[in-house]
């Protein structure tokens, strides 16, 4: 388990220990592609624990390079005046 950080969510891709035990800065990641068996699985009746989770991940590292740039500018976009 992950140690206590301040202004940190910690996002488990599975259930690592009984989700009545998570801290309110614990999550478990859902990926797209098993939504579905949130119908019947006991996770439903913990909603407020679910997260989305859908890494992204770059073939090359001029790939990030570019993601990197786009931010700075939609960062710099959003900045009020």
């Amino acid at each position: 388990m992950a140690p206590k950080l301040e202004n940190v969510f910690i996002i488990y891709p599975k259930a690592v220990k009984p989700i009545e035990h998570f801290h309110a800065d614990e999550y478990i990641g859902i990926h797209p592609e098993n939504v579905r068996k949130l119908f019947s699985s006991e996770l439903k009746n913990h909603l407020t624990r679910l997260i989305a989770l859908c890494p992204v991940t770059f073939a090359e590292a001029a790939d990030f390079e570019l993601h990197k740039i786009l931010r700075a500018i939609g960062k710099t976009n959003s900045s009020p005046a």
